[in-house]
């Protein structure tokens, strides 16, 4: 998975945090954590400022409902035990070249299945003075965090339909689906523009080019083991 990079344009006389240059530059790295089962109980998103000048740098958890569903949406409360992640600190100012880490800690113990947030680590302009105003374009990185259940069960499974692939996870964690390729009769092996994280009990469907030949999917499951299914 890349990380979600969002040019954003907003008002400067909005904002808050002291004159930020436009030569300022954010990077953060990972773009994606899985708390594995057993795993360390903390992890590090490092946030570099690659620019030319001072970065005012914030960040805000937000955890993620009806993962992997239409109607997906982003839940925030300012209690991070409710909110079950801390990512600290909220706000820091970096120097052109300076790195610093923010430490991701979840709150309580695994559930039952996948517990999923959503970290912004978001570059800020600061206050404007009297009379000024404008626009600055600034970025934002979307970090994701998964918290596995302590007994993580990845199952996938898969029925074709003519031209349609369903495949279904009926384990209490996600499966990511890195790669799916058609293999028709004989011939060589067609790799599809698709790929999911595939959530415990959800269902995803695969458009084919035709309905014979072989389906492979390559997936990772728990601790990135990969494995390739079939149909």
């Amino acid at each position: 998975m890349r990380i979600s990079i969002i040019p954003t344009m907003i008002s400067v006389s909005a904002l808050t945090l002291g004159a930020a240059p436009a030569t300022a530059r954010i990077d953060a790295n990972p773009a994606v954590h899985i708390f594995e089962p057993k795993a360390a109980p903390e992890a590090t998103v490092t946030v570099t400022n690659s620019g030319a000048g001072k970065a005012f740098v914030v960040t805000k958890v937000r955890e993620v409902m009806a993962r992997g569903e239409t109607n997906e949406k982003l839940r925030e409360d300012p209690n991070p035990e409710t909110l079950g992640l801390i990512a600290t600190p909220g706000r820091m100012v970096l120097e052109m070249g300076e790195r610093r880490g923010v430490r991701i800690v979840p709150t309580g113990k695994p559930a039952n299945d996948d517990r999923v947030w959503r970290v912004l680590v978001s570059e800020v302009a600061g206050k404007v003075k009297d009379g000024q105003s404008g626009v600055a374009f600034l970025l934002a990185y979307d970090v994701l965090i998964i918290q596995r259940p302590d007994d993580a069960r990845v199952a996938v499974t898969g029925k074709r339909d003519g031209k349609t692939l369903t495949l279904t996870n009926s384990g209490n964690s996600f499966g990511m689906i890195a790669e799916v390729r058609h293999c028709p009769t004989g011939g060589t092996c067609t790799k599809l523009p698709d790929s999911k994280r595939l959530y415990g009990g959800k269902s995803w469907s695969v458009t084919l080019p035709a309905d014979s030949g072989t389906v492979e999917v390559m997936m990772q499951g728990i601790n990135r083991k990969e494995e390739t299914l079939r149909f």
